[in-house]
């Protein structure tokens, strides 16, 4: 029950605050509300040149962000330019060493054809002075060869001329039986 007369109270509040709250105004004619309004509009007409003068100046102090933008990206955008005239420059001293690698590579190649060429005459040499030994060896040879033939040959006929002569010389025979001959 005591709940049931809490709620009641509390409701009572709730609906009598809200219509004490309400102030009733101080009669206001037409005229007060015309002359007001005709301030108000006065005021609104100030504030609206004010805000032309700012925007005039917001858009003034636009342009020179926008000149002072304009600048600073030209300085950058020569600032890039050196660094590409930076970067021109060592692609061209890559360019020099890339060809002073290219004139190495040539004079590497022709050393290397003149080395085989030098080998190549030291050979031709070397089996020309083989050829001409075999050759000169083989022309040597066949006159001595001939020559031994021939000696080989007296000394064959002298062998049998003192074995001849030795069968009727006893001293002759004896010499050669001494050395081997008979």
């Amino acid at each position: 029950m005591k709940l049931k007369m809490i709620f009641f109270l509390i409701l009572i509040v709730i609906i009598i605050v809200p219509a004490v709250a309400i102030e009733r105004s101080a009669g206001i004619s037409d005229r007060e509300i015309i002359e007001a309004l005709a301030g108000i509009k006065g005021d609104i007409k100030k504030l609206e040149t004010e805000i032309k003068g700012d925007i005039k100046r917001l858009e003034e102090g636009q342009r020179n962000l926008l000149r002072e933008m304009d600048k600073r990206f030209e300085a950058v955008d020569k600032r890039f330019e050196a660094v590409d005239k930076r970067f021109e420059a060592v692609d061209k001293r890559f360019g020099a060493v890339d060809k002073r690698f290219e004139e190495i590579n040539e004079r590497f190649g022709q050393l290397v054809n003149i080395f085989i060429g030098i080998v190549a005459a030291f050979a031709g040499i070397v089996t020309v002075t083989i050829s001409l030994a075999i050759w000169d060896r083989r022309t040597a040879i066949a006159p001595v060869a001939a020559e031994n033939r021939e000696i080989k040959e007296r000394e064959e006929t002298i062998e049998r001329a003192l074995k001849e002569y030795a069968k009727s010389e006893p001293k002759l025979a004896e010499a050669l039986r001494i050395v081997g001959l008979l």
